[in-house]
This record gives C-alpha cells, structure tokens and sequence, in this order.
C-alpha cells in the first residue's frame, strides 16, 4: 500500500510536469528557465520534494497568531502536524489549505490560507464558528478539524453534516492526495473462509 510520502511524491511529480508544460515555463527566458530547474534540482538534493513543501516552524508560529487573532481560537497541534507534512495545495478541484501567504514575507504564489479562509466561511456559515477549523475542501465537502473533539471530518459543504470521521491527520492527508491524484480506493480484501 503506498504511503503518505509516496503520494505526495507523485503529487510533486505531477507538478513539476505540469509546470513544464506551462506556457508560462516556455515563455520564460533561457537563462530564467535554467534557474527554476536548478531550484528544482537544489530542492530535491535537499532532500525536499519540488514544489510540495511541508510548512516551516516559523510560519506555523505566524498561522498561529493568525488564527487567535483573526478567529479567536488556538491553532491545533493536530492542524500543525498536517501542514508540516505539506503546506497546502490544489488539485483536480481538492484543496489543502496552506499556511496564509499574506503572512509569510516571499510567497511562492498563491494558496488558499487556512486564517482567511476561515474567517471567510465562519461568516458564511456561522453554524462553524468556534466549532471547526476547515482545513481544506471539494465542491461537495469541507474538510475540518473539530475544535470541541479534536478530530478530524469531512462535512457536507452545503448542510454543515458530518459525513465520514478520519482516523487521524494522515487518514485525511491520504485521502484528500488520492482525491487530487484520482486514485482510486483500495478495494476491501474478501473475508477468507476457513
């Protein structure tokens, strides 16, 4: 079964081909299209997936400020251990919110922040005000840490129900990188009788 890290290793992959393949990437000048190779390069000799990164300690410090001072609530070490893993991303129409980029002094383009983001929602919806902390979503669900519990769910995005409770951080990370990746579930293995 493939891990965590092999999914965000296809998703980095993925990502480096699709910027190859930009438009942007083929206008760019030689000498600047040499650049962001050997960035690429210098990423994956660090040890560091391109393009995929996990969040650094000093802008999780600056989330959490964020997040008491926007919303009114403490950052979740359970929402922290997430990000350290990867900071945010969107595909095939399934986003992980990152670490807001109007926090950090050089951003690398743009995601959606979990601070803004929520505060964004929590108007829209003030059903999830001080009870959830979204951490990403899909056209038909919100994934968000239950701020009460402390655990994470996948809630219906237009009726605010619970739909699927996941294990853990990871067993939300994993399923939100095979949504974007389009795998496919496991099938369950048949009950052997005996």
């Amino acid at each position: 079964m493939p891990t965590i890290q092999d999914y965000l290793k296809e998703l980095s992959d993925l990502f480096v081909s699709d910027l190859h393949a930009s438009q942007y990437y083929r206008n760019l000048p030689p000498a600047e299209r040499a650049g962001v190779d050997q960035r690429l390069a210098q990423d994956a000799a660090n040890g560091f997936l391109p393009l995929v990164p996990g969040a650094l300690e000093a802008d999780l410090e600056l989330l959490d400020e964020a997040i008491a001072q926007w919303l009114g609530v403490e950052m979740p070490e359970d929402v922290k251990a997430l990000l350290r893993k990867v900071d945010g991303f969107v595909e095939n129409g399934t986003t992980l919110y990152s670490v807001d980029p109007e926090l950090l002094k050089e951003s690398d383009g743009w995601r959606p922040g979990i601070a803004g983001q929520n505060q964004m929602f929590w108007i829209e919806f003030p059903e999830l005000s001080q009870r959830w902390l979204l951490v990403g979503d899909n056209e038909l669900s919100f994934f968000a840490y239950d701020l009460v519990q402390g655990e994470f769910w996948a809630l219906d995005r237009y009726g605010i129900d619970k739909q699927h409770r996941f294990i853990d951080g990871d067993d939300l990370l994993r399923f939100l990188l095979r949504t974007a990746l389009r795998i496919a579930e496991p099938a369950p293995e048949p009950e052997r009788l005996e």
